[in-house]
């Protein structure tokens, strides 16, 4: 979770990292690899409004990440891009009134088993 500063310019949004809440408009979620070895990846999942929910999505998304069988290919299903169908969400712009796991099913589409899959692993008091 970044907290991130959204600028809208004719109808495109441009992210910038914050160091601090402070300046931040949303929260980033998304998916970081290479970061030992100095060249980090990153792949956008989704920006809340809100932090709690952004920390409630990036909790959930460890989780089902973590579960999947090959961890690409579940950033793929969560960024819309595994198996194209027409049950596939992709958020337009900053979640605001939906709630953590909501967002993820929608995400997930016909994947969603599979984050109650991941779900039933977790300890009792993390879910």
């Amino acid at each position: 979770m970044t907290p991130t500063h959204v600028v809208s310019k004719d109808g495109v949004n441009y992210a910038r990292e914050r160091d601090t809440e402070a300046d931040a408009t949303v929260y980033s979620i998304s998916f970081r690899t290479g970061i030992e070895s100095g060249y980090e990846r990153r792949k956008p999942l989704v920006d809340f409004e809100d932090p709690r929910t952004a920390w409630e999505y990036a909790n959930l998304a460890t989780h089902y990440i973590e579960h999947a069988h090959i961890a690409e290919f579940a950033v793929l299903e969560l960024q819309g891009r595994g198996t194209p169908t027409d049950q596939n969400w992709i958020p337009d712009g900053i979640v605001a009134d939906m709630a953590a796991e909501a967002v993820m099913r929608k995400m997930l589409g016909r994947h969603e088993s599979q984050l109650d899959g991941a779900l039933e692993r977790v300890p009792a008091a993390i879910s």
